[in-house]
């Protein structure tokens, strides 16, 4: 099980390294490919979209299929959904390319987080914190890869491949492990679905789980253009800002693994939505690079252990469906990584991209509120 596990840590590393890689190099494809701050939004859009597709259906086909293979396919859509987008010359191509690549990372997320949460079944936040840990490790690689390269001259196309060939590398890995052949619990469910679905606890977390991905996402995309436009941060410098960002996201998630057994997953999950809100305002509010760096930092270790946490909290209240609620938590991470970037964009070219920036502020407010209410003990108990 241990090869599984180390598995499971590289494909997920590998989407997290797409996910971080775009930010630096959003203005250069602006640029190069002609397009609006709305259009650049679309992106993430089309990634949404294939991701939201792969995770409602990713328990059916582990069904059907075997888990090995449906996380074959996930690395393999990744791969080939990378190397597209960075030969691309049109947006049409490129939403394409995101597209595929939201099918390989849902994939990869629906197979990963259910084998985890199957495996370390005694210890499903911690396993959680710990697995996602590894998906800061990417996270934060491919800002400051991306930027460095773009720096040196060489161009977002070429941050792109090498990305393409990682994600393959790990694919030839995966193809001579053994995976268990059957995830007792990976299905979904249709007949129990829309029972978990409407359940007020699994409402409040995907609710939680909607704001929080929408937030991260948004700082994730926006934060490097915001940096360079608005506080004249030159674009190194704020990709490195980005890159600290992910490290204290990484380190703080392995910090939650431990955090998590001892003051208990709901509190550490109200304690992170706080700390977000405020670490975040400090961001909005100050003009100083050092003390926006700082604060970069600060929200890295607040977000860490959100989802995590999320999953974890969910797997323990729905022990007997992990399937359903994984894909269903996955739904909304989607649903939040499909609108607020492109709603982000949207107000930036309505009004400007501090107002856009301005609104994950108040997304973090809201996510704080909704965080406290699940230290409601009817709520825990419905």
């Amino acid at each position: 099980m241990r090869i599984v596990t180390l598995n499971c840590y590289l494909a997920l590393m590998s989407f997290g390294a797409v996910i971080t890689a775009t930010g630096p190099a959003l203005k250069e494809i602006q640029g190069e490919v002609m397009l609006t701050t709305g259009e650049l939004g679309l992106f993430t859009t089309a990634l949404s979209i294939g991701l939201i597709i792969a995770v409602l259906t990713g328990g059916i086909t582990v069904d059907r299929y075997r888990i090995k293979i449906v996380g074959l396919w996930g690395q393999l859509f990744l791969t080939l959904g990378l190397f597209i987008f960075s030969v691309m010359e049109s947006l049409a191509v490129g939403i394409c390319a995101f597209f595929v690549i939201g099918l390989g990372g849902g994939l990869i997320e629906i197979v990963v987080n259910t084998v985890i949460s199957e495996i370390y079944v005694d210890r499903r936040t911690s396993a959680m914190n710990l697995l996602h840990g590894f998906f800061g490790v990417g996270a934060l690689l491919g800002p400051v890869f991306m930027g460095y390269l773009l720096e040196c001259g060489f161009g977002w196309r070429l941050g792109y491949q090498i990305i393409a060939l990682f994600s393959a590398l790990t694919l030839i890995l995966q193809l001579t492990t053994s995976y268990p052949e059957k995830v007792s619990s990976d299905r979904i469910d249709f007949s129990v679905f829309f029972r978990i679905a409407k359940n007020p606890y699994t409402l409040l977390l995907g609710a939680i789980t909607l704001l929080y991905v929408g937030a991260e996402m948004g700082i994730n995309y926006w934060s490097v253009l915001y940096m360079e436009t608005g506080l004249k941060i030159p674009k190194i410098t704020a990709s490195s800002f980005l890159t600290s960002f992910w490290i204290a996201m990484t380190l703080g998630r392995f910090v939650c693994f431990v955090a998590a057994r001892r003051i208990g997953a709901i509190k550490l999950l109200v304690i992170l939505s706080v700390l977000s809100f405020f670490a975040f305002g400090v961001f909005l509010f100050v003009d100083d690079a050092a003390v926006a760096g700082g604060s970069m930092v600060v929200l890295g270790l607040a977000f860490s252990g959100i989802f995590p946490t999320i999953m974890g909290l969910g797997s323990d209240r729905f022990s007997d469906s992990l399937g359903t609620i994984t894909g269903l938590i996955m739904t909304y991470m989607g649903c939040g990584m499909l609108l607020f970037p492109w709603l982000i964009g949207e107000i930036s070219d309505l009004f400007s991209l501090n107002t856009g920036m301005f609104t994950i502020l108040f997304i973090t407010l809201l996510l704080m509120f909704l965080t406290g209410l699940l230290r409601l003990k009817r709520l825990g108990q419905s």
